[in-house]
């Protein structure tokens, strides 16, 4: 079938950054620096999900990567009226040898997820086994999407998690890159990065070098239900595509940021030391969906950090303004007595805030206060 109507990776790109100091991710900087672009590289496996024949997806990459189909999968139409499949319990089963020994990997997928209650249903799934595996879920048990990478089994999962649930019954582009020299695990949906994770898995532990399978579309390694949904387009490269080569593969417009969800948060320092400030903070993006926002904060005069008091940091981004309340003191405990903390929890009489060490409080302060429980 006739695909003029779609992209591929290298063409002009078409993304409005909010501004330069907040952009779509955690990690990503500012576009248009001068620098040349490089050119983006052929995917190792691409199923177009046009040529379905006898339970075989043609690899239309021209490597032989041919995928398998397993249990229920139907014939469906993609966005732009080219061939897809929608998975209704089965799944596609992908060769061996796909990833090779490269350290990073790249998978782009046009999906649309059914939605449903049932969590944890893998979009794909890269790897050997429940020990060795990098995957998406459009909903995980807390109701976010997720993708997570792990060389030793859950428990050790480098972990990114959204702020919601994908959207269902909508067409999108789902791209995950896991970036061995960053260290970086990133999620992007229709271009604009969802939000990163640290981890220093490569892409040739996932899978063992004589594995006769790189993984699965549609189904998990754990006993988690199957994906339902279609999938148009499924690529795996073996590199890590930077922004604009993930923003050129899109049809129409990168969403941008519309307005961050905060604007004002509180944090504490000790004299002389810098505050921790957040990196990134929510966002609203044009497409619905929330995304982490790179925040880069005004430096902070280490005079300002010589005594106790109370500072403002700013930033301001186009029309919304940011700014965290420091509170700077030499570690002691400050109780405001103005404030209420609460009901009275478990028959209690009192609250006693302090410190305690050696010798304090002393057994006359004690028995003149006449404490009758004392917990710690």
């Amino acid at each position: 079938m006739h695909r003029t109507a779609r992209r591929r990776p290298g063409g002009a790109v078409t993304a409005a950054l909010a501004t330069t100091a907040l952009v779509t991710s955690a990690i990503l900087g500012p576009l248009g620096t001068g620098a040349a672009e490089a050119a983006p590289p052929a995917p190792e496996l691409e199923y177009e999900m046009d040529g379905i024949s006898e339970g075989t997806v043609a690899d239309s990459s021209g490597n032989g990567h041919d995928g398998t189909l397993v249990g229920d999968v139907e014939e469906t139409t993609g966005p732009d009226g080219s061939g897809a499949i929608q998975l209704t319990g089965g799944h596609v089963e992908l060769p061996g040898g796909v990833l090779g020994d490269s350290e990073d990997v790249t998978v782009q997928t046009r999906m649309r997820w059914d939605g449903g209650e049932e969590p944890w249903q893998w979009i794909f799934a890269l790897g050997s086994d429940d020990e060795h595996y990098l995957f998406a879920t459009p909903s995980h048990a807390e109701d976010a999407m997720r993708t997570a990478v792990t060389r030793s089994g859950g428990g050790a999962e480098s972990q990114l998690t959204g702020y919601d649930a994908l959207p269902s019954e909508r067409w999108m582009t789902l791209t995950v890159v896991l970036d061995s020299d960053a260290q970086m695990l990133t999620t992007y949906v229709d271009g604009a990065a969802v939000s990163s994770a640290a981890t220093d898995v490569t892409a040739q532990e996932l899978v063992r070098a004589a594995a006769d399978s790189t993984g699965m579309i549609g189904a998990s390694f754990y006993p988690d239900p199957p994906f339902r949904g279609a999938i148009d387009d499924f690529r795996i490269y073996r590199a890590a595509l930077d922004e604009k080569q993930i923003a050129d593969f899109q049809d129409g417009e990168v969403p941008v940021l519309q307005e961050l969800q905060q604007s004002t948060l509180e944090v504490s320092t000790t004299v002389g030391e810098q505050p921790v400030l957040p990196a990134t903070l929510p966002g609203a993006f044009t497409d619905g969906i929330t995304r982490d926002v790179a925040v880069d904060w005004d430096d902070i005069d280490e005079a300002q950090l010589a005594q106790p008091g109370e500072l403002t940091v700013h930033r301001t981004t186009g029309e919304q303004e940011v700014h965290a309340e420091v509170l700077v003191s030499r570690g002691e405990l400050r109780v405001d007595l103005s404030r209420t903390t609460g009901a009275v929890k478990g028959g209690a009489s009192g609250l006693l805030y302090g410190l305690y060490g050696e010798g304090m409080p002393t057994a006359n302060l004690v028995e003149g206060m006449n404490v009758r429980t004392v917990a710690t």
